[in-house]
């Protein structure tokens, strides 16, 4: 249990539980995304000619976890690559993608042919919010990119899926926040984070009734017309 960040509401704090903690751990602890770049910029400013940036690959941009995996990425130091749909494409720019590649009346093979294209060979990690479907297109990406590349499939991967030679597969185990002592520092981290404003929390929808409104908010979720909003049904 870690306290609220101190400019946060209960409802707006609903978001870091599952949506913050699950992009902190997955970036930091499973894919290696640094957490002090800031502090370390500070004391090391980038010299002239530097090697181009890591990119990570989010899709599922606009999900809540998508959201904060984006800005966890930029504030360690990487390029983001993000796929979401064309209505949530301002959004997830304005949190910081370098890219944004929308899926709205494309073919697949469009998408991960542009993906390939803007990327090269610069992808090291990738993550993938939606599901089976789209976790077999990042494979298709990996493999295109020839270099090895860490990927946390955070939503489903089918076990038939044919992993290509590069592609670093990591099991996100979130029952290590409370199993692990040492989890502790992504908490207090994260809290930082926010508390200083590097972080933006989701847009909210709340949807009011407490228990009663479980289902409605359900129904919300299925008709998928949140835009990049954290539904909220509040319970006191």
């Amino acid at each position: 249990m870690f306290p609220i960040p101190n400019r946060l509401s209960f409802t707006s704090a609903a978001s870091l539980g599952v949506g913050a903690l699950t992009a902190a751990m997955c970036l930091w602890r499973w894919l290696g995304v640094p957490m002090e770049l800031e502090q370390n910029a500070i004391s090391n400013p980038p010299v002239p000619f530097t090697k181009p940036k890591e990119i990570l690959l989010v899709w599922g941009g606009s999900t809540v976890t998508g959201q904060f995996a984006i800005q966890i990425a930029v504030q360690g130091g990487l390029d983001v690559i993000a796929v979401c749909s064309q209505s949530t494409a301002e959004l997830v720019s304005s949190l910081g993608a370098t890219f944004v590649v929308t899926y709205t009346s494309k073919t697949d093979a469009d998408i991960v042919e542009e993906i390939v294209s803007l990327a090269g060979d610069r992808i090291t990690k990738a993550v993938d919010l939606v599901g089976a479907k789209t976790a077999k297109l990042v494979l298709n990406v990996i493999e295109a990119c020839g270099r090895p590349v860490d990927f946390a499939p955070l939503a489903f991967m089918s076990g038939m899926d044919l992993v290509p030679p590069n592609a670093i597969i990591h099991s996100v185990e979130m029952k290590q926040f409370v199993l692990d002592r040492q989890s502790e520092k992504y908490g207090t981290q994260l809290n930082d984070l926010i508390e200083r404003k590097v972080l933006r929390v989701p847009k909210l929808r709340i949807v009011q009734g407490g228990l009663g409104a479980i289902e409605e908010g359900l129904s919300r979720l299925k008709a998928g017309d949140l835009i990049g909003e954290k539904l909220i049904v509040p319970i006191i």
